[in-house]
């Protein structure tokens, strides 16, 4: 006899408190599924900005009816939207901005060329970009990728 598998409640405070980093560390997740095809695909390392910026079009970290979720935020008509890159999600509506817990501010890669970068409105820094940052510390590539530089 099978059981069907269901995965254990996550509290809204899991990530600060399993984590051990102070609110505004950044963090590293692995990507679960599909939905986020063909950016991320099942298995790839997301490194999260908790207090990055967040704008139209970025890649999100949220916790929406008591799970967390990665998807791509979407602000239109003074409501927000998480929506999947990869067809067949449903696009959720989510009370604010409240319900974000971070932005990906980097796809991980073995080997530093397969590294993206991207900007608070989630898109790709071009690699001629990356290459010019190859020199440049995490803290300092978080900081171009917040606006800051």
């Amino acid at each position: 006899m099978s059981e069907t598998y269901q995965p254990p409640e996550i509290p809204e405070n899991f990530l600060e408190d399993v984590s051990g980093c102070a609110a505004g560390e950044l963090f590293a997740l692995r990507v679960l599924g599909d939905s986020m095809l063909p950016e991320f695909a099942h298995g790839s390392v997301i490194v999260i900005d908790p207090s990055g910026l967040v704008r139209d079009g970025a890649y999100v970290i949220a916790y929406h009816n008591e799970e967390y979720i990665f998807r791509r935020y979407r602000q239109r008509d003074g409501r927000h939207y998480l929506e999947a890159t990869a067809e067949g999600y449903e696009t959720i509506e989510i009370p604010g901005i409240e319900a974000l817990k971070g932005v990906v501010v980097q796809k991980a890669g073995r080997k530093r060329k397969d590294r993206v970068f991207y900007t608070p409105e989630g898109t790709p820094v071009p690699r001629d970009e990356v290459m010019k940052m190859k020199d440049m510390s995490i803290a300092d590539k978080v900081k171009l990728a917040r606006g800051e530089q």
